[in-house]
């Protein structure tokens, strides 16, 4: 009995073994990708946890991406890029592995020419360096199932040309470059949620975007400094909360002269007992919920106003509509 046990331990070691395999990419500056040949050791047998592997000292772009599902693309060496192109809007390159990119170099993962590169729903990690996002004017596109907490390195979604990124899992933004100017950018659907956890130390702005009925842009950090993310004028959310329990002190919350819409919620959880302080502010939102936290609607001489359109609900917290010197209201 004790030999069978061992045999099933060796041939699931075995199994496991295999399916974890590492390709190295060998198909020069341009390649198909699906020719074996291009793959040390060469790509013949496929498992949906290969990890494919590039050294962009030098830019690649690899063709005829077929619609598959791999575990991750690593980028080994180099500051270049590689680009994933197909012939097919059809075809969706899915990395599927809980750590889908591995940055050992500061390279670029681009989605190129009508492909879909997606990020699983196993994914969750961490990025801290690298650039992964479309290659201007391709059509490429992203598509984000799983978590990304980005913590350095680059999410380059707004580029020229760009067939759109669609984010239905959710994306933490810590450090860093991820930013948009463009609302056909980056599309978040309706499961979708952006945490939006920078420290505060210096400026930081929520991504100009599309923000699908129930999706949910979330304010987390606050913890070092008390400058407010920017938002752009005109932004039309879902649902948007404060909760920033370790908030280090007031933050002045400074919004743009033109009406801010929340079509869902607009909920306020924790401010660590400091103050959110909005001045000029516009705001149209669904409903109001409040269940702690403290908010003040006009900080400085001027007018906020706040519409609410169905629901107001204060549970807990401070509600103060024109506070210290102000005379606004």
């Amino acid at each position: 009995m004790r030999q069978i046990y061992f045999l099933l331990i060796l041939l699931t070691f075995a199994k496991i073994t295999l399916a974890q395999t590492t390709y190295v990419w060998v198909g020069g500056i341009t390649g198909d990708y699906q020719v074996a040949a291009n793959w040390s050791p060469a790509r013949s047998a496929l498992a949906n946890s290969d990890v494919l592997s590039f050294n962009v000292s030098v830019s690649i772009e690899v063709s005829n991406v077929p619609l598959q599902t791999i575990g991750a693309i690593e980028v080994n060496g180099g500051t270049n890029s590689v680009v994933f192109t197909t012939n097919s809007a059809a075809n969706i390159l899915t990395l599927n592995n809980s750590t889908p990119l591995i940055f050992t170099s500061a390279g670029s993962v681009l989605a190129g020419d009508i492909l879909t590169i997606q990020l699983g729903i196993n994914s969750s990690f961490s990025m801290s360096s690298g650039v992964f996002g479309i290659s201007p004017n391709t059509g490429g596109k992203i598509s984000v199932v799983g978590a990304l907490v980005l913590s350095g390195g680059k999410l380059d979604f707004d580029v020229a040309g760009t067939g759109g990124t669609n984010i239905l899992g959710s994306i933490t933004y810590n450090s860093g470059s991820f930013n948009s100017a463009n609302t056909n950018a980056i599309t978040w659907g309706g499961t979708a949620t952006y945490f939006h956890a920078f420290n505060g130390s210096g400026a930081s702005a929520i991504p100009v975007s599309t923000w699908s009925t129930g999706s949910n842009c979330i304010i987390t950090g606050m913890n070092t400094g008390t400058i407010g993310p920017t938002i752009a004028a005109g932004s039309n959310f879902s649902n948007f909360t404060w909760n920033c329990p370790a908030q280090l002190a007031d933050v002045d919350f400074i919004l743009p002269l033109s009406v801010i819409y929340i079509n869902g919620t607009f909920s306020i959880v924790n401010t660590n007992n400091n103050y959110i302080r909005l001045s000029d502010a516009i705001i149209s939102c669904g409903s109001y919920a409040q269940t702690g936290g403290n908010i003040m609607l006009q900080s400085a001489t001027g007018n906020s106003t706040l519409t609410v359109n169905a629901t107001f609900t204060h549970s807990g917290g401070v509600f103060d509509g024109a506070g210290g010197a102000s005379t606004g209201t």
